[in-house]
């Protein structure tokens, strides 16, 4: 998956998507999206500016907030990767190789993770589990959704810890590095968020500082294994392409 513009006929123009190049675009691409949230800080929390522009900055960068652009951009990549397990799925299936149905549940995951930050899912598990938990419950569990998606990632790491010591050491460092990354951002800090949270409010700097973490982690994570996926794929010769005819 080389960088390449290949004419392959008169009136056939093909684009080789190259994984670095993929990978830079979507790092600068956070690093926007980390600019417009800093903006909307200083815009909020410090200027506590009413002027239009300041208030369309904040509801469109503000990492804290839903149905934004941060947002936007973390349903589109957690589907780009679930797209790329797919097709990993079916290069396997085709070929007949054992552990395809691994790419497949992957696939699924990924789906079900972009409906879930497009939609806030895991919203709507907190406030049915919240009143179970009751008003004494420690703080690190009022984000109450925290429970139940333990669960779930202790399931998945035991489910494809053979899975991903078996791929190469390149894809299994990165699934590694990515994982890690997306988990801890995702769901650990979400922990530490609920503790400060009871202690001082959403709006408390030191949960505006772990959100802007939690967010960056994320995405960063996710980005990380986007890239290992388009480089196992390039490994192993699974192409994608874009052709245009002219």
């Amino acid at each position: 998956m080389e960088n390449t513009f290949k004419q392959t006929s008169e009136n056939i123009q093909q684009i080789i998507i190259s994984p670095k190049q993929i990978l830079r675009r979507l790092l600068w691409a956070i690093f926007f999206l980390f600019l417009g949230h800093i903006a909307a800080f200083i815009e909020d929390y410090i200027r506590h500016s009413q002027s239009r522009m300041a208030k369309n900055i904040i509801r469109l960068f503000d990492f804290n907030l839903e149905n934004n652009v941060p947002t936007w951009f973390s349903t589109l990549i957690l589907f780009f990767a679930a797209i790329l397990l797919l097709l990993i799925y079916l290069n396997k299936k085709s070929n007949n190789e054992n552990g395809s149905f691994y790419w497949l549940i992957l696939g699924l995951i990924f789906i079900f993770l972009s409906i879930d930050e497009s939609v806030q899912i895991h919203e709507e598990v907190a406030t049915i589990l919240r009143p179970s938990l009751g008003k004494d419950s420690p703080g690190f569990l009022y984000w109450s959704w925290v429970v139940p998606y333990t669960i779930f990632v202790i399931v998945v790491v035991v489910f494809f810890t053979r899975f991903v010591l078996g791929l190469p050491a390149k894809t299994r460092t990165l699934f590694f590095i990515s994982g890690g990354m997306f988990v801890f951002g995702a769901l650990g800090l979400e922990f530490i968020e609920g503790h400060f949270y009871k202690l001082y409010g959403l709006d408390h700097i030191y949960n505006r500082i772990l959100y802007c973490i939690e967010e960056l982690l994320e995405m960063t994570g996710v980005t990380i294994f986007v890239y290992s996926l388009m480089d196992y794929m390039s490994a192993n010769k699974i192409k994608i392409s874009v052709t245009a005819t002219t």
